[in-house]
Parts: structure tokens; C-alpha cells; sequence
């Protein structure tokens, strides 16, 4: 599954999830998450670069 373009801050005051929430929504106002496409799970969310436990993806 290709990735998407979620940025997550470590020193912002919003929560992970909060960050997620907002980049999730961000690509859907933009067009960027197309109807019908699989969103990635909380391993896979887990698995990116910023490597938060998947309890906090939760």
C-alpha cells in the first residue's frame, strides 16, 4: 500500500492522534484520499518513521 503524506510533529502540543486525525482529514478536503481507499492500519502507522507504539495510534 502506498503510504500517505501524514506529518507528525514530536514537539507540537497536539496529541499523536490529534496530528493523525487532522493530516487524515487534510487529504480528504484536498482530494488526495480517494473514496474507496484503505486507510493504514495502526501497525502500519506504528511502522513509520516516528515509530510511536500502535497503543497510541489507538
Amino acid at each position: 500500500m502506498p503510504s500517505l503524506a501524514i506529518e507528525i510533529d514530536r514537539t507540537a502540543a497536539a496529541p499523536v492522534g490529534e496530528q493523525i486525525y487532522a493530516s487524515l482529514r487534510q487529504l480528504i478536503i484536498d482530494g488526495g484520499l480517494q473514496p474507496g481507499r484503505r486507510l493504514p492500519s495502526g501497525r502500519d502507522l506504528a511502522a513509520q518513521p516516528w515509530r510511536y507504539p500502535p497503543v497510541t495510534m489507538t
